[in-house]
């Protein structure tokens, strides 16, 4: 498995997306290479899920690219008002329960710059109850004013 710090790609187009997620797949070793690929589908993200299911190498490799809508009702937790709200809290609990690390050995300034940008924006968002009792996680809007940026989240491979 690659291990280092998280790809950032900002300020792409649709195609150029593709392009790297597909470099960095081939790039995998075969041992390590993903079974599906999850996309955010709101907004740019339904190109890039179509291009991706569209490519000859992810198809031969049977690899399932999953739309995934944020703004879709929470896949398991009640608790959540939608799915982002639901994966956010997911995350939380993940790294909560101290279950991961960051892997910062041999990592360049701008690398290690990265991840503090990362946890950072993890960090960044609170959370509220609707009238009816759902949890909400901090919007992105409301993200943007506290960050002081758009949040730009590492794509991990």
């Amino acid at each position: 498995m690659r291990l280092g710090a998280p790809l950032v790609w900002r300020g792409l187009d649709v195609s150029q997306v593709v392009g790297r997620i597909i470099r960095e797949y081939e790039a995998t070793p075969n041992e390590d290479k993903p079974k599906g690929i999850n996309v955010d589908t709101i907004g740019v993200g339904g190109g890039v899920a179509d291009l991706l299911r569209r490519n000859k190498v992810l198809e031969a490799d049977e690899v399932d690219i999953r739309d995934v809508n944020v703004a879709d009702a929470p896949a398991v937790d009640e608790l959540n008002s939608r799915l982002r709200d639901e994966l956010w809290w997911q995350g939380r609990e993940y790294f909560q329960a101290r279950d991961c690390t960051f892997p910062i050995a041999n990592l360049t300034k701008e690398q290690l710059e990265v991840i503090e940008e990362l946890i950072s924006e993890l960090a960044a968002p609170t959370y509220d109850f609707t009238v009816a009792g759902k949890r909400v996680v901090m919007s992105k809007k409301d993200m943007k004013k506290e960050l002081g940026k758009s949040p730009t989240l590492p794509t991990p491979f």
